[in-house]
């Protein structure tokens, strides 16, 4: 946990609710720029910021790091202020705690952001699966296509020929569906590069007959 507080009575007693509870503190900070030194070379799972800073709104980091690395946030504030509750809760603070705060608060709350924030990387995990299948399916039909037009194949057979492929070249079967694609994309290219270049020369023929 990242442990963000500019008060360092309040740092010290969160950071001996967060240890007692078993998480470790991998950097306790002040301020927002000695916060973004700490994240310079590894993320941490999960932030605990306040928001009223000596130089800047610590939601601006809670954004920062659920935008870039999906970093959950427990945002530990005095103020109860309905506009900075919804940008906490838009922008990756996934419990809002108003001061003072007990050890159950705590506690409770990061164990609750922790799994929660655990089950939706997962479900993004999952989609992020699903379209990757998806894409590769569509590069798949789509290098069938071609050849089944180029070579009179049907589709199992199209299929199969690709599959050959994958296996000659210990390649991934959507590389080789891309590397089919991009084949026949460019003969076309040359294709109608060849049939403007015969229009052309028609044009030209036909303007010196008439002249």
């Amino acid at each position: 946990i990242l442990l963000l507080e500019d008060n360092a009575a309040t740092s010290l007693t969160l950071r001996a609710y967060l240890e007692d509870a078993g998480w470790s503190i991998t950097a306790e900070t002040r301020t927002l720029a000695a916060a973004r030194r700490a994240i310079q070379n590894r993320p941490p799972d999960l932030l605990v910021a306040d928001i009223k800073l000596p130089d800047g709104d610590g939601l601006t980091l809670v954004e920062e790091l659920w935008r870039r690395d999906q970093v959950p946030a427990v945002v530990i504030s005095a103020f109860a202020d309905d506009e900075l509750t919804r940008r906490a809760v838009e922008g990756g603070g996934f419990a809002y705690l108003v001061k003072p705060v007990s050890r159950p608060e705590v506690t409770a709350a990061v164990r609750l952001v922790a799994a929660r924030a655990g089950e939706l990387r997962g479900l993004r995990r999952r989609v992020d699966t699903l379209q990757d299948a998806l894409e590769s399916r569509k590069l798949v039909e789509r290098a069938k296509g071609f050849l089944m037009a180029d070579r009179g194949l049907n589709d199992e057979e199209a299929y199969h020929l690709l599959q050959q492929r994958s296996r000659e070249t210990n390649t991934r079967l959507p590389e080789v569906a891309r590397t089919v694609i991009e084949h026949y994309l460019t003969l076309q290219g040359r294709h109608r590069g060849e049939e403007d270049r015969t229009h052309r020369l028609r044009r030209r023929g036909r303007s010196s007959a008439a002249q």
